[in-house]
């Protein structure tokens, strides 16, 4: 890709860049975690200008893709998940091969990142069951987690 940058911006605890893409001739909003390999300057200083009237914050609400609608099923121990468990629209109880009680819930699914860092976050005590990408999104995260050795 080849981007003008007009500028850096903080949106739900990740930060993106905003800009014209040369390549789509379009604006548009890349999540920096998900750039790879190398970025290199293309160009000279003052080479474009960002256009009168932009306002980032505006301009990622109008390019962030709609909410997802739909559900995702997270498994939680006994006790635990008190936040999944008040937006749960469907809770059965289970015991596992652990021998631990295990709730199935069925959540409101709208940006499976943030719900995979929900998950993350209650440690062993949740486990992502469907659908597939919030799976990837949460081994993704731990392995991540595993590779810094901190604590989810």
């Amino acid at each position: 890709r080849t981007l003008e940058p007009w500028g850096l911006l903080s949106r739900r605890g990740r930060w993106y860049v905003l800009g014209h893409d040369r390549d789509r001739a379009a604006p548009r909003m890349f999540r920096l975690s998900r750039v790879t390999g190398d970025v290199r300057r293309a160009g000279r200083s003052g080479a474009y200008t960002v256009p009168d009237g932009t306002n980032l914050r505006e301009l990622a609400r109008e390019l962030e893709p709609p909410p997802r609608t739909g559900s995702a099923t997270v498994r939680v121990r006994t006790g635990t998940g008190n936040a999944l468990r008040r937006r749960a629209t469907s809770v059965a109880t289970s015991v596992g091969t652990d021998g631990h009680g295990w709730d199935r819930l069925d959540v409101p699914l709208a940006h499976v990142e943030e719900l995979a860092q929900e998950v993350v976050a209650y440690g062993d005590d949740a486990v992502a069951v469907d659908p597939p990408d919030l799976v990837s999104a949460v081994v993704r995260r731990l392995h991540r987690l595993a590779d810094a050795g901190a604590p989810p």
